[in-house]
């Protein structure tokens, strides 16, 4: 630096200047940008957290939308008999309602 300058706390201090407002700017200025950076880390790990908690949702809710289809498949499977011992396609047809009368 120019001669006549001081080094003083990690701040270079001219003759004529206020250190104690220049030391105080670079203090809260060093300050600012760590709280900036914790958090930044509190919204990442926040971020991270609620991530981990949607997939566990989402995980929970595949389940149960799959036990509730199974539960579908297997009432509608029992629940008709009478589509069980139809032709396929449904149809009855002429010689089936003969025996059966």
């Amino acid at each position: 630096m120019a001669e006549g300058n001081l080094y003083h706390h990690g701040v270079w201090l001219t003759q004529n200047s206020g250190g104690k407002t220049e030391r105080y700017e670079k203090w809260s200025a060093v300050r600012k940008d760590k709280r900036l950076e914790s958090l930044e880390k509190e919204e990442h790990d926040c971020l991270v957290k609620m991530n981990v908690k949607k997939l566990e949702l989402q995980a929970e809710l595949d389940k149960m939308e799959k036990s509730k289809r199974r539960k579908e498949f297997r009432r509608s499977a029992t629940s008709s008999p009478s589509e069980k011992s139809s032709p396929i396609g449904g149809r009855k047809d002429s010689k089936t309602l003969a025996i059966k009368k």
